[in-house]
Parts: structure tokens; sequence; C-alpha cells
């Protein structure tokens, strides 16, 4: 059956930290050694009789050995762990030789003590280093081996002349320190075993907590996460947008295909939702249940982004899901808030999306709400509210072209100067059966999420071009058509042929037809710029799109062969305005204007809407227009009618 993702109750494991001051322990303890070896080495100054030449060697070797891996340590060319277990290694060679040394070549009481008593220091030493830094097996094998070394030397030499000669001090003291290193041994081994024990604890705490914040069916949060998630994200006071997702006919699922179906297909719900979680929070919270939490850019119009994001959602699960091998559509319901406009915490948060979705539900399933009436939210963007208010679905608009649903306007491009018509820009507007007029600024970014774009871009082509080849039998010539296109749609193989095929059916001339590229030619590349020669090469105009928009234009726009710039609407609004210092748009135009000079551009400016703007864009030197002054968008049926009126008014200056 489906598992639901219940929140279970237990401690947030975290990952093991390092031991506290083990470098302090390290440096220090290598800092004492170092001054060791050079006391030892001017102890062997004041007490000539009692050193030989075979201690000068070792302790002049042993010293430049620790000399070297502190260097090492400095250069950070050997880990700490390195570190630790040669310096292991290199002192217990060290003070073994140095008693072998005692032993069997000076062989006298007061020798051995001096050594017996360096032994024991040491010996105390190498287990607490074992204890507090990881070490190596060979470092680990040299202290395990002290005390059976210890024992060999004893017994080695008790064998020997100097042996039996040596009095009870040299014997007790040897016995001592085996008793000794077997002890500390012994207990760095037990505290070595309780370490690994707490370490191993660690890990499966930190394994439980894992599983007490994962929904074990998809791996993804449960209940507990996303409560988690919603608190961290209330504490920082940043925007975000809450997403509760109720899969629509999920019971019937279950009932037709069983409950391991029913499993199965939460699992590739999870696997189209996991893309759109990134820097976001994707949880399940029941059976059928998901909340996606996402931040919101601060300063921008949050009921525009929460509703995209909500379509984008809406749309990766409109299409069907194939479960064994049989194709089964699903629709999703999602209800939509906002913080803080919805609610100060998380509970608010999720009990104003619920509700929200409960509304998608009661209007027949399938779609989106925000939390609160659309029509009481200022800044909704037009379209937006028929996207709110009935249900949005990538199947909507896969038929929308075959039911007619899409249909052109036309906005005509005119001479700034006399008013005379140039142009027209062919826009795509959709009129849903149930929700009304939708925005090309909802249904565009839905089709882009749904890899509709193409056939969306081909059909505004061939409709524009078939109504273009009208135009003369209505007494319009010389205009050209404007039609938008995404560097996706260009960029396809075959695209320019395909193009020119499309002109020749309708018996338009290339040059009739303008193409003008939308998004940011920063994302340009090879494939593009040769597409756009190709088409140059045909004949037909090729331009950019609300130049201006994305200022990395401004550094590529040498690297494709444009043949027109359309400024951003947002340079145009500020022109004109008496008084005061000029607006930065007309900055902006400026360098826009000799850009364009220096490159051959033609250059026309969105968003006329005034004489003074078209005043000072001439003052400006741009010469092409399109906007309110002139002409709304207008159907194909009143575009005749709208043209002749403009070339009729059409004079000189304003």
């Amino acid at each position: 059956m489906n598992q639901p993702a219940t929140a279970q109750t237990g401690e947030t494991g975290r990952a093991a930290p390092a031991l506290p001051h083990a470098a302090g322990t390290l440096w220090t303890t290598l800092g004492g050694i170092l001054l060791g070896h050079t006391l030892s080495l001017w102890q062997g100054a004041l007490l000539p009789n009692l050193v030989t030449p075979l201690d000068w060697l070792l302790g002049g070797a042993t010293l430049t050995s620790m000399l070297g891996l502190a260097l090492l340590g400095a250069l950070g060319q050997a880990g700490r762990r390195t570190l630790v277990s040669l310096l292991i290694v290199v002192n217990a060679v060290f003070l073994l030789g140095r008693l072998s040394v005692a032993l069997f070549v000076v062989a006298t009481p007061e020798r051995v003590v001096l050594d017996l008593a360096t032994l024991m220091a040491w010996t105390l030493t190498v287990p607490m280093l074992e204890a507090s830094m990881r070490t190596s097996a060979a470092a680990r094998a040299a202290g395990a081996g002290m005390p059976l070394a210890l024992l060999v030397l004893a017994v080695t030499f008790a064998l020997t002349p100097q042996g039996a000669r040596a009095g009870p001090v040299v014997w007790f003291g040897l016995a001592q320190l085996c008793l000794v290193c077997g002890t500390v041994y012994l207990s760095a081994r037990v505290t070595l075993r309780l370490r690994r024990a707490l370490r191993s604890t660690q890990a499966s705490n930190q394994e439980l907590a894992r599983l007490a914040l994962t929904d074990p069916l998809t791996g993804l949060g449960n209940r507990a996460a996303l409560d988690a998630a919603l608190e961290a994200r209330v504490e920082t006071g940043a925007p975000f947008v809450t997403l509760f997702l109720d899969l629509d006919g999920f019971k019937a699922v279950n009932d037709a295909h069983g409950h391991a179906a029913g499993d199965q297909l939460l699992g590739l719900v999870a696997e189209r939702l996991r893309p759109l979680a990134a820097g976001g929070d994707l949880t399940r919270v029941s059976g059928d249940e998901f909340v996606l939490l996402l931040p919101l850019w601060p300063g921008a119009d949050s009921v525009a982004e929460a509703a995209q994001a909500a379509a984008r959602v809406v749309a990766a699960l409109g299409s069907p899901f194939v479960l064994r091998t049989e194709p089964l559509p699903l629709s999703v319901s999602v209800g939509v808030s906002r913080f803080p406009e919805d609610g100060a915490d998380g509970r608010a948060l999720l009990l104003r999306a619920d509700q929200a979705m409960y509304r998608v539900k009661r209007r027949g399933r399938g779609g989106l709400h925000l939390a609160g009436d659309t029509e009481e939210q200022p800044g909704l963007l037009p379209g937006a509210a028929a996207v709110l208010e009935r249900p949005v679905l990538e199947r909507d608009l896969r038929l929308a072209l075959a039911r007619g649903e899409l249909h052109l306007a036309f906005q005509p491009i005119c001479d700034l100067r006399s008013g005379r018509p140039l142009a027209a820009e062919a826009l795509a507007r959709w009129v849903h059966p149930a929700s009304g007029s939708i925005g090309p600024n909802v249904f565009v970014p839905l089709a882009e999420a749904c890899g509709l774009s193409g056939p969306l871009g081909d059909w505004v082509l061939r409709t524009a071009l078939a109504e273009a080849a009208r135009w003369p039998a209505a007494g319009l010539v010389g205009l050209t058509l404007c039609v938008n296109v995404s560097p996706g749609q260009l960029t396809q193989p075959g695209w320019p042929e395909a193009v020119g095929r499309a002109l020749a059916e309708e018996g338009l001339t290339p040059g009739q037809l303008q193409l003008d590229l939308t998004g940011d030619l920063a994302d340009s590349g090879p494939a593009l710029s040769a597409q756009v020669m190709a088409l140059r090469s045909l004949g037909v105009r090729v331009g950019l799109d609300d130049f201006g928009a994305g200022l990395a234009a401004l550094a590529h726009l040498g690297e494709v062969a444009l043949s027109d710039l359309k400024i951003d609407r947002a340079y145009v609004r500020g022109l004109g305005a008496p008084g005061g210092r000029p607006p930065l748009g007309q900055t902006v135009l400026q360098a826009v204007v000799a850009l364009a000079a220096e490159h051959g551009l033609t250059l026309t400016a969105e968003g006329v809407e005034t004489p003074a703007q078209r005043a000072a864009l001439l003052a400006l030197g741009c010469q092409r227009g399109q906007g309110f002054l002139f002409s709304p968008p207008v159907d194909a049926t009143q575009l005749a009618a709208t043209l002749r009126r403009l070339q009729q008014t059409a004079a000189g200056p304003p």
C-alpha cells in the first residue's frame, strides 16, 4: 500500500566533528620533542662519559627528522595523521636504539636509569597521541610493540655478561618500565575502542536523524522536514512562496492499478518535481500531497513570480506518466501562499495554501490558485488573473492550436517623423474557452517549460505569413511583417530553409519578413550566428527584440549579423517628462543610437505613448517607433483599416 510520509521524532544528526584542539596537541607535542632532543644533545656535551658516538648519531638523525617533519607540516605538504604517525615511529626507533646502547654498549646503572626515565615519559606520550588523533597502522604497531620490544631487550640483556653484573636498580627500572608500558598500552586500547564506539554511535544517530526527516517512498523530506524548513525560512525573513500540491484522481489510480502502481506513480511525480526545487525545499506530507517552498526575489512582483512557479509545476505534471508501459494522464491542484503577505508563520502559510488548493478542487481540479481573491491582489500581470482563476494545464495549450483558441493581433510600426506605417508586428493571443483571454506573459513561459515553444512559434510564423499575403489585395503595399522567434526555434536544423519555403508558398519575398530574436545574446553561440547568417543570405531581416532588457547583449552585439534593434520600452517611458535632469533612458538611448549607426542597424523604439516621447526620440536620432500613440495591437480583421488610417493621417514632423 502507499506509504504515508509520517513525521518521526528524533535527535537531529550532525557530521562527526573534528576532535577539538587536535592541531594544537600535535604542534605542542612536536615542539616538546624537538626541545627534548636538543636537551639530549646538550646532555651529551655535559656528560661525555655516559654518551657514545652512536648516541650522537641517533640524536642528530632524529633531531633532523623532527625538523623535517615540522617543515613539512608548516608548508602543508603532510597531513596531521601522517605527521603524528611518523613522529611516533621515528621516536620509538630512537628511544629503543638509545636503550640498546645503554644496555649493551655503555652498561652503567647511571646511563640505564637515565634512558629508562626518558622511555617512561615517551611511553605516556604515545598512547595520548593515539587516543587524541588518528594514526597509521605503522604508528599503532610501533606503539603496541613498545612493551614487547622492552621485554625482548630485557631478556637479551639478562643473557649478557653486562646483565649478569647489573645491580637491582637496573632490573627494577626495567621491570617497572615494562609494567608501565603494558598498563598504559592497555588503557590506550580501551580509550581507542571507546572512541570508535562513540563514532559508530554518532554515525547511527546521524542516519536515524536523516531517516526521521525522510519520506521512505520518494526519498523527499517528510512533514517533520517541512516544519523545520518553514521555521528556518520564516526566521530569515526572506520572502518565499509555499506551493501545496494535491494529485487529482490518485485514489482512482490505486483502485484501478493497485497500491504498488500508486507507489510507483508517486516516485515518478517526485522525479519530475525535483528539478523545479532548485534552491528550495520539496517534501511529501501525506499520501498524494506534496509541498514545495521556493525563494522569491526581494522587490519583484511576488504575485506574478508565484503564479509562474505554480504554472511550471502544473506544466511539469501535465504530460502523461508511463505506468507499466501504459500512458496515464494526471493533473494536479496547486494552492499558493506567500511569505510574509499571506502569513507570518509556517502554520498559517500551509493553511492558506491548503485552502487555495481546495478552491482549485471545487472549480473542477487541475490548475492553481493564489491565497486570497485575485481581484484584491495589486500588480497582477495581464492575463495572470485568468491563469489563477481557471485551470492552466499543458494539455490545454496543446489543444489550443487544434481548437482555434489562438489567434494573432498586429501592432503597426511607424515612421516617427511622418507617422507613416512601415511594418506590423504579429503578436500571439490565447482565448481560453473557460478562462477567457490569457496574456503571452503567461502562456509563452508555459510553452517553453513544456516543450511547446517550437510548435507555437511555427504556427505564429505560418499564420502571420498567410495574413501578410493578403495585404496587397487590401491595398497595403511596402509593409514588413515582424515575427518574434526564440533562439531555440531559430537554431533548429534546417529552419532557415523552412522559412524560405514558407515564404515561397505564400508568394512573399524574403525582404518582406523580419524575425525578431527574443532573449539575450549572451546565450548565443556559433549555431545561432550561423542560422542568422543563413537567413540574412536569403534576404530576411533579423532583429533583436527588447534590446536593453538583457544588458549583456551589448557585449555580444557584433557576434550576430543583425539588421535591426528594437529598444525596450523601459528606456522610452521617462522620455519627454517636463523639467528635471534627463532620465537615464535618454543617456542610454544616445549610446544605443550611436551604436546602431556604427553597426548599420535600423532602430525601433517600443512603448511610444505620448507626443513628447516621439519628439524626444526624434531629437535623439531614432526614426521608427511602435506603441499606443500610433495604435494598440488590433485583430487581423481590423489591421487593414488601422493601417489605412495611419497612411491617411501621415504628415510631416509632429
